[in-house]
C-alpha cells in the first residue's frame, strides 16, 4: 500500500506538471513519469508471492514494467542519446488557437514502442512474458483510436492493480 500511495502521489504531481511554465513543463513530467514508473513498478517487490503472480499477469502493469525497463536499461543507463528513440512524445499546446488547458502532455507513440519491444524480445527472450503483455495492452488500447496519452494508461493502470494491494 505504501509503494501505490507513493505512485499515485507522484502521478498527481505528474498530473500537475502539465501546467507547468513551458521552460520547466519537459523536466517536470520527464522526472515525475520516470519516478512513478520505478514507484508503480516496486509494488511487485512488496508483496507476497501470490499478489505478485497476480499482477504479473495484468496487461497493464506489464506495459509499464516494460517502460520502466525500457527507459532504465536502454535510454537512460545505455548514453545520453540512448539506444532506441524514445516511445514518448509530447504535446505542446502554447500558440494561436490552441487549448492551453494543459501547456504539455505526453502521448505513447505505438510505431517506435513497438519496434523496441521486438528488439528487447530478441536480445532478452527471458523478458517475453512482460514484453508480450506489454504489447497486447498496446494494441488494445491503439484500436481504440486516438492519441495514447499517458494520463490516461496510467489511471487505467492504477485501476487495475488497486485491489490486490489496497
Amino acid at each position: 500500500m505504501l509503494r501505490l500511495t507513493e505512485a499515485r502521489y507522484l502521478f498527481e504531481q505528474f498530473k500537475s506538471a502539465r501546467s507547468a511554465d513551458p521552460n520547466y513543463g519537459l523536466f517536470l513530467l520527464t522526472v515525475y513519469f520516470d519516478s512513478f514508473l520505478f514507484g508503480f513498478i516496486s509494488i511487485e517487490e512488496m508483496v507476497d508471492a501470490s499478489t505478485r503472480d497476480k499482477l504479473r499477469k495484468i496487461g497493464s502493469f506489464l506495459f509499464f514494467k516494460a517502460l520502466r525497463n525500457i527507459s532504465t536499461h536502454h535510454i537512460v543507463l545505455s548514453s545520453i542519446k540512448g539506444k532506441f528513440e524514445r516511445p514518448i512524445c509530447r504535446i505542446v499546446s502554447e500558440g494561436v488557437g490552441c487549448d492551453v488547458e494543459f501547456s504539455e502532455q505526453f502521448f505513447i507513440s505505438p510505431d517506435k514502442l513497438r519496434a523496441i519491444f521486438h528488439t528487447v524480445l530478441r536480445e532478452r527472450p527471458g523478458e517475453r512474458q512482460t514484453i508480450e503483455a506489454a504489447m497486447k495492452f498496446l494494441l488494445l488500447h491503439e484500436a481504440r483510436g486516438g492519441k495514447l496519452m499517458v494520463v490516461d494508461l496510467v489511471q487505467t493502470a492504477i485501476a487495475d492493480i488497486e485491489s490486490y494491494v489496497a
